[in-house]
């Protein structure tokens, strides 16, 4: 490290708000479709009767279902998976172990776990117009505990509240009985339906202790101790809890997705073949209609998902500029103390002006040299042992690692979402929408291992 060198230039951001006409151009497009798709239902409105009136709400409802799971997963692939020991205030996303030295226990299967979901569903005949048909499974208890927890990963542990959160557990316990088992009222006191079959099934989701979790919440300040913790927040798009990893989560949105789209594919096709005012005009009104939606609505949360990615990254280098600030305020306090135990040698008078250099810079540049200001704390208590006899010294030396060490995790943080952005912004179709809004690509920082 050289003491003479100046600190490295200011890192510049793009601007904040998009700027250009394009933006303009892209309210005009989406108002373009809004108008068309109302044009087109008008066009068919006089001709729709109750059951394709029923069939276009049941085509839009699974629409709306297949774009909030696509929401959802849009969220968990643009989020990159943090370590503990690098959380930072804001939203943030887990991978690891559940661990808990209370843990509670099932409900049902007795194991220790740190929630639980009981399910009892009782098997009933449905009857539609006085006709007796199908049996199904209607649920008639469900009720959910928890303990709050810590996930651990290789690099710490954090806390997690599960208040207010969407919890997916494992299903472990399933079981179905009849009236002469002790189980039926045992565990389920409530009387049986009146179009019951005498058939009741008990099922159990847990999230067992020390096993994988995802999470995806809102990491805040403790009120007891100075340390972070994972819970939600009014401005998370959703607080999610789930057992297993991110691919697990992703892959049942991807079901619930192909689900609720063959459902709406499913129905839009009953509803045309037996439309009874069935015309090609009519039937193209109606399918352009739904087209017109979707792409709206499509427009809508890929522009909302670049706008969001883009304040995460301004978040993310938010994080940076404190833990560099940080720096800038333990140094000058650890130079005093070992001012006054030094000499005047010419290594240690070179060392604490490095280490005064590093003091003075306070923002972020164009490269990150990663541990520089605890190696050269390091070299000055080598060079004078009694240094670590001094309780203050000690405390503070921790803290100038621990600080070197989330300067590294915050870095590369900002690195990994302003990739995510950048890249989310080059790929077709959502670069017609980056372009549109004129939105810039962040300049990425060169982290650099110092091991001098």
């Amino acid at each position: 490290m050289d003491a003479s060198a100046p600190d490295n230039e200011r890192f510049v951001l793009p601007a904040i708000v998009p700027h250009g006409i394009g933006r303009y151009v892209f309210i005009c497009c989406c108002l373009f479709l809004l108008t068309a798709g109302i044009l087109f239902a008008a066009a068919v409105y006089q001709l729709f009767d109750f059951f394709s009136c029923a069939g276009l709400g049941v085509t839009v409802l699974m629409m709306g279902a297949y774009f909030q799971s696509y929401r959802k997963q849009l969220i968990f692939d643009d989020t990159p998976t943090s370590r503990v020991q690098g959380v930072f205030l804001g939203r943030v996303e887990l991978s690891g172990i559940t661990v808990c030295e209370s843990p509670m226990s099932g409900n049902l299967s007795g194991l220790p776990c740190v929630w639980t979901k009981t399910i009892v569903e009782e098997l009933c005949t449905r009857n539609s117009g006085g006709k007796t048909s199908a049996n199904v499974w209607v649920e008639i208890v469900a009720h959910e505990s928890y303990v709050p927890f810590y996930l651990k990963d290789d690099s710490g542990e954090i806390l997690i509240d599960c208040a207010g959160a969407e919890v997916v557990g494992d299903e472990i316990y399933c079981r179905e009985t009849t009236p002469d088992d002790e189980m039926y009222f045992g565990k389920c006191m409530k009387a049986e339906d009146s179009r019951t079959q005498h058939r009741r099934r008990f099922r159990e989701q847990t999230l067992l202790v020390n096993s994988p979790v995802y999470v995806f919440g809102y990491a805040r300040e403790r009120t007891d101790v100075v340390a972070p913790m994972i819970g939600g927040h009014y401005t998370l798009p959703l607080y999610y809890i789930a057992a297993g990893g991110e691919m697990d989560s992703v892959t049942q949105l991807k079901k619930k997705k192909s689900i609720a789209l063959l459902m709406a594919g499913s129905f839009w096709g009953i509803t045309m073949f037996l439309w009874p005012e069935f015309t090609m005009k009519s039937a193209v009104d109606y399918t352009m209609s739904l087209l017109c939606f979707n792409v709206l609505a499509w427009l809508a949360i890929n522009f909302n998902r670049l706008v969001v990615l883009r304040q995460r990254v301004y978040e993310g280098f938010a994080h940076l500029e404190v833990q560099f600030k940080r720096r800038s305020e333990l140094i000058p306090t650890l130079v005093g103390i070992v001012s006054a135990v030094r000499d005047y040698e010419a290594d240690v008078q070179r060392n604490l002006s490095e280490l005064r250099a590093l003091g003075q810079q306070s923002f972020v540049g164009d490269s990150v040299k990663t541990q520089e200001a605890a190696q050269a704390l390091q070299a000055l208590a080598e060079c004078y042992p009694e240094l670590r006899a001094g309780e203050n010294f000690l405390r503070l030396q921790k803290e100038l690692s621990d600080t070197e060490t989330r300067i590294a995790l915050a870095s590369a943080y900002y690195n990994d979402i302003a990739t995510y952005c950048n890249t989310r912004s080059s790929m077709i179709p959502s670069n017609l929408i980056a372009r549109m809004v004129m939105i810039e690509p962040f300049p990425l920082i060169n982290r650099v291992e110092f091991d001098d």
